[in-house]
């Protein structure tokens, strides 16, 4: 009983299989290609939203504590042992820092990411239909890449420039 079963078992398994490859030149009508997308205003704004969520991650906490934790601004307090924190805040007040401090290399990464992601963007923008929305989304994200650059040449000096 138990080998009849197994066999009508393959045997259906082989009916499916076989019965699905057929119509293999299926023609692809929802793919995102540079002649469908983007075109709408809508469609630019989703092809931006990656910069606008990286923007909103570090800006205000990471340079806050670069710009001002340098200065006589403000100080990070040390309270105990908890929030010496490897006593990167105190780096940044006697102006030791090297190149292993956290605040400056999470910096670091925050505005070449923007960079990166402007230069992403505006590649896929370069494809896409004229028009209004593709000449405005392309001015802002070269306003996001200047920003980044602006941050960057704030806080670290003499940086290499990427303008694709």
């Amino acid at each position: 009983m138990e080998k009849l079963y197994q066999s009508s078992l393959a045997l259906v398994l082989t009916m499916l299989v076989l019965a699905s490859c057929h119509k293999l030149d299926v023609p692809v009508e929802s793919a995102l290609t540079p002649e469908v997308y983007p075109t709408t205003q809508a469609q630019f704004n989703s092809v931006m939203g990656p910069i606008y969520t990286r923007l909103r991650s570090d800006y205000a906490i990471g340079f806050f504590q670069v710009q001002s934790h340098s200065t006589d601004e403000s100080v990070q307090p040390a309270y105990g042992g908890n929030w010496f924190d490897g006593g990167r805040f105190m780096q940044l007040h006697y102006h030791t820092w090297d190149k292993d401090n956290a605040l400056l290399q999470g910096m670091w990464t925050y505005t070449s990411d923007l960079v990166g992601i402007s230069n992403q963007i505006l590649f896929i923008l370069r494809t896409a239909p004229e028009g209004q929305p593709k000449r405005q989304s392309i001015a802002e994200m070269k306003a996001m890449r200047a920003f980044a650059y602006f941050l960057m040449l704030d806080m670290f000096g003499n940086v290499p420039i990427d303008t694709v």
